[in-house]
C-alpha cells in the first residue's frame, strides 16, 4: 500500500512540474517516455525532463525562430510537427531559422495533410541534426530549392521524403553530399 502511494505522488510531482512549467496551455506527457505532446501549437517552455516534443493538429501555423527562443529548448533532441486529418487549405510555414535554438536536436519530422511552405533558411543552423523527415505533404519547389542550396543545407546524416506532391522537380543528384 505504501509503495502505490509513493507512486502516485511521484505521478503527481511530475505533472504539476508539467503544469506550472506550461500554465494552462493543452500539453500532456507520456508516461515517463520523456514525450511532450502539444495540440496546435509550439510550447513556451519545455519541460526539463523532456526530450521529445510532438506538435499535432498544427493547421494553420507558422513557426518562427522566437517560439523556441526559452532556455528550456535546447533540451529537446526529438521534434514532431504533425497533422493527422486533412482539410483544404490547411498550411504549416517554417520562417527562417525557425529551428535555431533547438541546439541539441537530432531528429525533425515533418507529417501531414497539409501545404508545407518553407523558408529559404528554414533548416540553417543545425548542427547535430540525424533525421530530417518530410512525409505525406503537398508542397513546393521551395523544399526543394532549401534542401539543395548549400548555405541552408541541413548537415544531417538521413533525408527522407515520402508521399510528397505539389508543384516541384527533384533531381536526386542535387540531394547527395
Amino acid at each position: 500500500m505504501m509503495r502505490i502511494v509513493l507512486i502516485l505522488v511521484a505521478v503527481l510531482v511530475r505533472l504539476s512540474v508539467v503544469v506550472s512549467a506550461l500554465g494552462d496551455i493543452k500539453c500532456s506527457t507520456e508516461n515517463d517516455t520523456g514525450v511532450l505532446i502539444c495540440d496546435g501549437f509550439v510550447p513556451k517552455v519545455i519541460p526539463l525532463n523532456i526530450s521529445e516534443v510532438s506538435i499535432e493538429k498544427v493547421a494553420e501555423t507558422v513557426i518562427r525562430k522566437e517560439m523556441f527562443n526559452d532556455s528550456t529548448s535546447t533540451v529537446v533532441k526529438h521534434l514532431t510537427i504533425m497533422s493527422k486529418l486533412y482539410v483544404v487549405g490547411d498550411s504549416v510555414t517554417l520562417n527562417s531559422e525557425c529551428f535555431k535554438h533547438l541546439t541539441f536536436l537530432s531528429a525533425l519530422r515533418i507529417k501531414g495533410a497539409f501545404m508545407l511552405v518553407v523558408d529559404m533558411l528554414a533548416f540553417s543552423g543545425f548542427k547535430y541534426l540525424q533525421l530530417l523527415k518530410v512525409v505525406d505533404c503537398y508542397t513546393d519547389q521551395r523544399l526543394i530549392v532549401t534542401l539543395t542550396n548549400s548555405a541552408s543545407l541541413p548537415l544531417c546524416d538521413v533525408l527522407r521524403l515520402k508521399h510528397i506532391s505539389g508543384n516541384i522537380e527533384i533531381d536526386d543528384t542535387s540531394l547527395r553530399k
